[in-house]
């Protein structure tokens, strides 16, 4: 496996484990306080909705070409920035309640 094989196959584990991640505290949210349990729902939507996101970008990272691998390896980055920011917050959130 080439470079990008390697670091696509890794993005790939690591949203899987996200996503079950995800699943196991939606489980877990009927021990979430009533008033806190819409908040945590929305969060834990929004999270979902972000790694859909990175899906797609990951997608396209795939298929992309040499030209065109910088540009959605970026926009792939910033989606997984954008996960590991909503997923610490969810779980920060989900640990105080």
């Amino acid at each position: 496996m080439g470079i990008r094989e390697d670091y696509v196959a890794l993005m790939e584990r690591q949203l899987s484990e996200w996503k079950s991640f995800t699943e196991r505290l939606k489980s877990q949210a009927d021990q979430v306080e009533e008033k806190g349990k819409s908040q945590f729902n929305q969060s834990i939507e929004t999270l979902r909705t972000k790694q859909n996101e990175a899906w797609e970008h990951l997608l396209k990272l795939k298929s992309s070409s040499e030209e065109a691998w910088d540009q959605w390896k970026g926009q792939f980055d910033k989606a997984w920035d954008e996960i590991r920011a909503s997923s610490d917050k969810l779980t920060n959130q989900f640990r105080k309640k």
